[in-house]
């Protein structure tokens, strides 16, 4: 799957949502994604590395609650930003 190392990272394992655009196959559809979960992925650690340059003591402490949350945030923005951006592509969610 895409972006697990980085998903790893901020210690979630986020369920994937399939996503589909008529006339675009398997290969594009992987391309796509994977285009979209790189850029989300960036932005969001350039973000992480930011905000941990202005907190106050610029260290957050592993196994604190805002370290904890933080992890999470980043994660659900990870799938935030790569669904828009497939969203922007034309994809929609699949149907089950």
């Amino acid at each position: 799957k895409y972006g697990e190392e980085t998903l790893k990272k901020y210690g979630e394992d986020v369920g994937r949502t399939s996503w589909q655009r008529p006339e675009t196959d398997e290969a594009q559809q992987l391309k796509d994604e994977r285009e979209c979960r790189r850029r989300a992925e960036s932005e969001v650690e350039r973000d992480v590395r930011r905000d941990r340059l202005f907190s106050d003591d610029g260290i957050m402490r592993p196994g604190s609650y805002d370290s904890m949350m933080s992890r999470h945030e980043a994660a659900r923005r990870i799938e935030r930003l790569t669904a828009d951006c497939l969203r922007r592509r034309g994809y929609a969610p699949a149907k089950p």
